[in-house]
Parts: C-alpha cells; structure tokens; sequence
C-alpha cells in the first residue's frame, strides 16, 4: 500500500484506504477501483493524492511519501555534496516545500 499522486493513478488500481470529505463521508470507500470517472470526481473535489494497492510497481516519483520519509529522502540526497551555500538555500527552499506540501494534504485518503 502506497500513497501515490492521483495523476500517476493507472488502471488496476485500486483504493487501499477511504477517501473522506472533510465532514467524514464516504466519497470512495476501500477497494473502489480507480478509473477515470473516479479520478476526475477526486481532482474535482481537490483531493491530490490517495492510498492504493497496485498490481504492477509504483516508482518513486509517483508516491506521495508521508513528511518524515521525505525529509529523510532530501537529506539522504544532498549527503554526499559539499555544502557550499548554494545548495544549501536550495536544501532549505525544497524543505519548506515539503512542509507546505504536507500541511495543505488533509488526513487519510488525501
């Protein structure tokens, strides 16, 4: 089960958690399959991402990892440079992205 973003959503998959409106209800319910009716009423209602379960591999790109797992993944990433100061604005400007990003994405199901 993966958080994936719903613009790399593909046929077969399908939905590993509830996606919920923010009153709690059901929009789509576990093991809905996501084709793209589904999809267009999930962008229409601003949902940016979704928990699923997939038959084929789901590549880093198209994940939507929760915030620790992808601060962990840009620090691994800028390790092994130097840190010179320009690279180390750019570390600062993608960590607050991140941040921003995950405090605009609600609960489960997002």
């Amino acid at each position: 089960m993966k958080r994936v973003h719903l613009r790399f959503v593909r046929p077969g998959m399908t939905l590993a958690r509830a996606v919920t409106a923010a009153d709690g209800t059901v929009v789509a319910g576990v093991g809905s399959r996501l084709g793209p009716p589904a999809v267009r009423l999930l962008v229409a209602l601003g949902v940016g991402s979704v928990w699923v379960e997939s038959p084929g591999a789901i590549a880093p790109w198209e994940e939507d990892p929760e915030l620790e797992e992808a601060l962990a993944r840009l620090d691994a990433r800028f390790a092994a440079e130097p840190r010179d100061a320009v690279l180390h604005e750019l570390h600062g400007c993608l960590h607050e992205r991140l941040v921003a990003h995950a405090a605009r994405r609600p609960g489960d199901g997002s």
